[in-house]
């Protein structure tokens, strides 16, 4: 074992203990998933990661594959139609296909098997039942979400790119000859099946993944400004800039490698509405009133920080930047600047430098800048009353409620100890109200829907409910974690695991901990979640394979997976869910 591999295997064990990680096989790939995505200004959790993986036998290859589209995960087909009409020029699709391997050096193997698998992959002609007879179906599903998601975004943007990441513990200064031939031959199979505008095809070593786990996640950016028009303290430590930015200096604030940072647009309440009128009228005004100031004719744009150092020479470090206000600004002026030679652009922006720390600040800040212009009340959950009391509450216990997302991450806290959202609502949906399949399926209308978000998140419901729900599910996710493929009991049998049926688990673990089908927020919040047990979750998951046993000649059951995000499953739970309560029969795990 030589130095770097001694190096990673540390920083390895640094990242499995600092994140409750328990098996070694777990650690290593959420360890190069995780530390490959770090700095993309990408929105990945560790979920993301579980729905990414599909090395399950039949994998072709492949342990990871994540579609992002602007830099948000998505991980089903469902999710993606909710998108397609915001698609347009500026969109951008990234592919992300990653093989670890836990050797210490590259095999030209592992090409050799990817390259039958990419033939298949963009050969469109093969559908999911011919797939299927291959690949195991979490495989399948990522590839016809992968299909689904090259064919709606080439339409329109020829921002997409395919990155492909072999990772080991070798030296990439040893790679052999054959197996940079075989990388490149893998290079031409895609390209002659598929017009992808970026391939990107690396090989990653010891050395390169223990660089990428200690480089910082980038944090703290420079704003050059034009001229400073004033600057007053508030209450405490929090203090305020009001200054002009050129708009070729802004631009390089907000962008890498010309690209916008979604990182810092992440407390943002809309994403950029494409070519709307307000928008239109805006890049109109960039590109043809070059002779009057860009500022007197916009509202400007507010940026929150943790920390604000000025510099020398018009400049300010900016700690934890998060565009507030002026979203739709930003990304008219990326686009006018990318188009246009910023030598020749002289005019300024307005920007507002808030340094608070006080959460009713904060969220002051963002609903008073957001009430100008035409806001739905969907984009301002984040800042309702019940969202502040609920991270209180989970603060009082030891746990962290990512109200502001990746606050708590950004701050370096326990990743196992953070729950989101959006997370929390598909726990609420699943027990509460008896969605799993809804939760699994679609889990974005869970905000974005006014009616179901006030249904979740209520004011009259036992707060305790939302950290419970939050708690149940890890105990589901441990007990899922502690196998392997070869001893997953749907494996064998669907072709599925477990992962794929979390939810469902849940809600039938917490019916049989508290011997009823139906139950309220009270009796979710008093559950002790030491009562969900070994014997309880066999219980579940036999009860689960019972069901789907009865299911397996149903029309809906093309696969188990597809199955999942189906009604008719959940109402065949409940049936089977009452039937093994009102009886107290003992359920053999398959």
């Amino acid at each position: 074992m030589n130095n770097d591999e001694r190096m990673l295997n540390a920083a390895i064990s640094n990242f499995k203990s600092e994140n409750g990680i328990k098996k070694d096989k777990m650690a290593f790939d959420y360890f190069t998933i995780s530390q490959i995505l770090k700095n993309k200004d990408i929105d990945f959790d560790f979920d993301d990661i579980d729905n990414s993986l599909v090395d399950n036998g039949g994998d072709g290859g492949i342990d990871s594959l994540s579609v992002f589209i602007n830099d948000k995960f998505i991980n089903s087909v469902e999710e993606l139609e909710e998108l397609k009409g915001e698609f347009d020029s500026n969109t951008f699709l990234h592919i992300y296909i990653i093989q670890n391997k836990e050797q210490n050096s590259f095999k030209e193997s592992v090409f050799e098997k990817l390259i039958p698998t990419f033939r298949d992959i963009f050969n469109f002609s093969l559908n999911d039942r011919e797939l299927v007879k291959v690949y195991n179906v979490s495989l399948v599903e990522k590839i016809i979400l992968l299909r689904e998601a090259i064919e709606s975004v080439l339409i329109r943007s020829n921002n997409v790119s395919l990155f492909i990441k072999y990772a080991c513990k070798g030296n990439t200064n040893n790679v052999s000859p054959g197996v940079k031939h075989k990388q490149e031959s893998l290079r031409t199979v895609i390209e002659e099946m598929i017009s992808i505008p970026n391939i990107s095809i690396e090989i990653l070593g010891s050395n390169e993944l223990r660089t990428l786990f200690v480089d910082r996640i980038e944090n703290e950016l420079i704003l050059k400004y034009d001229s400073q028009i004033s600057a007053s303290s508030g209450e405490g430590e929090s203090i305020g800039y009001i200054a002009t930015v050129k708009l070729k200096n802004y631009f390089e604030f907000v962008s890498k490698d010309k690209r916008i940072r979604e990182s810092i647009l992440e407390s943002n309440i809309r994403h950029y509405q494409g070519s709307v009128s307000v928008n239109r009228k805006m890049s109109e005004t960039l590109l043809n009133d070059k002779d009057i100031e860009f500022w007197w004719l916009n509202n400007g744009i507010s940026i929150l920080v943790s920390e604000i150092i000025p510099l020398p020479n018009n400049k300010l470090k900016l700690k934890d930047p998060q565009v507030v206000n002026g979203l739709q600004t930003t990304f008219c002026i990326a686009d006018y600047i990318r188009d246009n030679d910023p030598e020749e652009e002289s005019r300024t922006v307005l920007i507002k430098i808030i340094k608070t720390t006080d959460s009713r600040n904060i969220d002051k800040v963002i609903s008073s800048t957001n009430s100008q212009t035409e806001v739905r009340p969907a984009d301002l959950r984040a800042t309702d009353d019940l969202q502040r009391d609920i991270e209180q509450y989970f603060l009082s216990q030891g746990y962290y409620y990512d109200r502001r997302k990746n606050y708590y991450k950004n701050l370096n806290k326990e990743r196992n100890k953070i729950f989101t959202i959006a997370k929390t609502a598909q726990y609420i949906e699943t027990i509460l109200f008896k969605r799993p399949h809804a939760a699994r399926s679609n889990p974005t209308t869970l905000l974005k829907s006014d009616d179901s978000y006030k249904r979740i998140f209520n004011k009259d419901t036992n707060i305790e409910a939302y950290l419970k729900s939050c708690m149940v599910y890890k105990n589901i996710d441990s007990y899922i974690k502690e196998y392997d493929k070869d001893h997953d009991p749907l494996h064998k049998t669907y072709g599925a695991s477990m992962k794929h049926f979390a939810f469902h688990i849940m809600f039938i673990a917490v019916g049989m901990t508290l011997c009823k089908s139906n139950f309220s927020a009270d009796d979710l919040a008093n559950i002790k979640t030491e009562d969900i047990n070994i014997e309880i979750l066999d219980q579940a998951i036999a009860l689960l394979i019972t069901t789907l046993n009865s299911l397996s000649d149903r029309k809906e059951f093309e696969n188990a997976i597809s199955l999942a995000k189906v009604k008719s499953l959940t109402d065949e739970i409940l049936k089977e869910l009452e039937v093994y309560l009102s009886t107290g029969k003992t359920l053999i795990k398959g």
